[in-house]
């Protein structure tokens, strides 16, 4: 069966919370109206020694960036100007590097180590700081490098492989970013980025001028930080979330030309294409005869106390606009390893953080009911919750037999009404005036009809017509209990995800498998264990039984599960329904609308919209919503928006774009102890701390801060 992004298939930066080590160093100077960007990515992991690169992103940065400076291991290494005012495609100066910089969007810079300067320790310390127009220091940055040994002096050639056919049917992936413009010959490479690529490759192979020009196998588990090979290639997957890929051409297949056509084919473990990408690489025709930058000298840092906090002022907000804790507030006090405070504080930092209207409404929306609550509910119960009554009302045990006649045996009627009393949100009451009989039957059509696609029989020669198909599959085709290697390379403990949700073993010590489940096809550990603690407040029921999602009414939660959680940027799919999500400027110049099809962008966005043409997958959601519509007796005006042609994704200028998650802040608080936060700030992408789940705030700073003490 397909497989789609779920609730907590994070965003662009969804990785970006295993990547930053704790900041080290103080910053190499102070800035006046410092502009700290809140989402940094670096790509910096087992670095090749000959072949070092520093790479590196910023996301929806407010500042512009005229030079970036380098140091390793204390020592300068250089300055590069920028290169170009986009960040994507990364025009490159003479020697490789690069920065690209558009102000309030994105920032990218690529710099090559010099040989002589690596140095010889396996890790060292790397600090970036940008420069604005003015000369001033906007914002730095440290993070840690690693380097893998030296590869063999004469190590055997290795023959390109030649990729196979295309096949007729690829899944091409929509969103390709690439780095490649104005490539200096001697160090060309192909760079490039898929977001919400819904292949899972084990190859990438690589043409140029249509010649081939070699492959190279998956070399790292998570596409951040990216793990590069001997030869400085790599290439890194997490499938259906976000891939990566770097490979550096060969001198000897480098055309004469200033351009050329280079391509991308991404292969999965069968040797089966599944995405492809064309694009043109330009060369450098001679080395720029500009001078080079001259090396700054790095400014004086100013001296940090270590003891009771220093007498310097704390900056009003960090990067995500909140206030760090003063040196001495709350009653905190600081030692020689770090400060102490109190869990009343951070409680009362949390409390203030998620106290914005928006994040209340998503907190009552996915309120849920106890389980003993939930498991008293059988039909026709007068001690039945609210909104269960009310679906009873607008559909009965009839109507679902009548509705799902080729339904799996786990899909009860009964097990739906639990799913709806597990969340009462779900066909609620209104008191604004919103007709909730309406948008009940508005939710049960919407969700039945992408049940009806994602687990529904497909077969035309049936009696029954496809949109009534639906609920066929409770388990992901090809996929039985007890298999072993079931989408789980996230449970590796080396992995974030493989933490903060560790996986159930079976008896032989091999991870349980989280192959698709339930309406929703839930995938995944790092899905399984937000479901679980939504269920039970509890990752380890659903790791440790994931069939549990198959065989109970769970395989239905789980689908009205996704239906009322947020994906920042995406808006929870209820919203859109009961009218609460209303698009801004910037929804509507991405074209979402309300309507049908901005629930199909929610769900599969990254495969079935965007194009110029309804796709087949859309096509089919929007005649089985159509049905389910009129058996509801729902009214669908001729100017709803019922498909995702043209529709672009969701971005973090929309109006859904509210973020529920909790990240390190690295802003430089001057009367911290070594310039640190000691505090976690609210970011839009997937991390192992919710600000939906009460006390995360101070699991945050703790996880970030080892060594900070909290006491009750």
């Amino acid at each position: 069966m397909p497989l789609h992004p779920s609730p907590f298939t994070a965003w662009r930066p969804a990785f970006r919370a295993a990547l930053l080590a704790a900041l080290g160093a103080p910053l190499l100077g102070t800035a006046t109206a410092a502009t700290i960007t809140p989402s940094w990515e670096t790509l910096n992991a087992a670095q090749p020694r000959g072949a070092a690169v520093i790479a590196w992103d910023i996301w929806w940065g407010s500042g512009s960036y005229d030079k970036a400076c380098y140091q390793l291991a204390n020592q300068p290494l250089g300055c590069v100007a920028r290169t170009g005012t986009t960040a994507s495609p990364l025009a490159l100066d003479a020697n490789g590097n690069g920065l690209g910089s558009t102000p309030g969007q994105a920032t990218k810079g690529l710099f090559r180590i010099p040989a002589a300067k690596t140095p010889s320790s396996d890790s060292a310390p790397v600090t970036l700081s940008l420069y604005g127009a003015s000369g001033s220091l906007v914002e730095s940055k440290s993070f840690t490098m690693t380097f893998t040994p030296p590869a063999p002096a004469s190590p055997a050639p290795q023959t390109p492989q030649t990729p196979a056919p295309v096949s007729a049917s690829p899944d091409i992936i929509p969103d390709w970013n690439t780095l490649n413009a104005a490539q200096p010959r001697r160090a060309a490479t192909i760079a490039w980025d898929i977001w919400w690529g819904s292949a899972d490759a084990s190859k990438a192979c690589y043409r140029i001028a249509n010649q081939d020009a070699g492959c190279v196998p998956r070399t790292g588990a998570t596409a951040s930080p990216l793990a590069l090979d001997a030869a400085g290639n790599g290439l890194a997957v997490i499938a259906g979330q976000a891939s990566k890929g770097l490979f550096r051409l060969p001198e000897k297949l480098l055309p004469a030309a200033s351009s050329a056509t280079a391509s991308v084919t991404l292969y999965n473990a069968a040797n089966a294409a599944v995405a492809s990408k064309t694009f043109t690489i330009k060369f450098e025709s001679s080395p720029a005869s500009a001078g080079t930058i001259a090396t700054p000298t790095p400014p004086a840092t100013s001296s940090v106390s270590s003891g009771g906090g220093a007498s310097g002022s704390t900056p009003s907000s960090n990067s995500g606009g909140h206030a760090a804790p003063s040196g001495n507030a709350g009653g905190a006090s600081t030692t020689a390893s770090g400060p102490t405070l109190t869990a009343a504080e951070l409680a009362a930092t949390e409390a203030r953080l998620t106290s914005s209207p928006v994040i209340a409404s998503i907190k009552r929306a996915i309120a849920t009911l106890p389980n003993d609550a939930v498991e008293a509910v059988v039909p026709a119960r007068a001690a039945n919750p609210a909104n269960v009554r009310r679906v009873e009302r607008l559909l009965t045990s009839a109507n679902w037999d009548y509705l799902f006649p080729l339904r799996a045996k786990e899909y009860t009627y009964t097990g739906f009404l639990r799913a709806i009393a597990k969340f009462p949100a779900v066909c609620r009451d209104y008191s604004d005036g919103r007709d909730a009989d309406a948008i009940c039957r508005k939710t049960m059509a919407t969700m039945f009809a992408h049940f009806a696609q994602e687990t529904g029989g497909h077969e035309s020669w049936r009696p029954e017509a496809e949109w009534r198909q639906a609920l066929v599959w409770v388990r992901e085709m090809g996929w039985s209990e007890g298999q072993r290697g079931g989408y789980n390379a996230e449970c590796a403990p080396s992995t974030w995800q493989g933490k903060t949700w560790p996986c159930g073993q079976f008896g032989d010590g091999t991870f349980k498998s989280y192959f698709g489940r339930g309406a929703k096809q839930l995938s995944y550990n790092y899905n399984y264990g937000p479901f679980s603690m939504a269920m039970y407040g509890s990752v380890r029921p659903l790791l440790d039984k994931p069939e549990l999602v198959a065989d109970t009414w769970l395989n239905l939660a789980s689908a009205v599960f996704f239906y009322m959680y947020p994906q920042p940027p995406k808006p929870p799919m209820m919203f859109v329904v009961d009218g609460t999500w209303q698009p801004n400027a910037r929804d509507l110049a991405n074209g979402l609308k309300p309507g049908f099809g901005v629930t199909t962008q929610i769900i599969n966005g990254g495969v079935e919209c965007g194009g110029s043409v309804e796709v087949a997958q859309s096509l089919n959601r929007i005649s089985y919503y159509k049905s389910f519509a009129s058996y509801f007796g729902i009214a669908v005006p001729a100017d709803e928006v019922l498909g995702c042609k043209g529709m672009k994704q969701f971005d973090e200028g929309g109006a859904g774009a509210t973020p529920i998650y909790w990240e390190r802040d690295d802003g430089w608080y001057a009367d911290r102890p070594g310039g640190k936060s000691y505090a976690c700030k609210l970011v839009g992408y997937q991390t192992p701390h919710s600000a939906l789940v009460a006390g995360d705030y101070a699991a945050c700073v703790k996880a970030q801060f080892p060594d900070v003490s909290i006491t009750r």
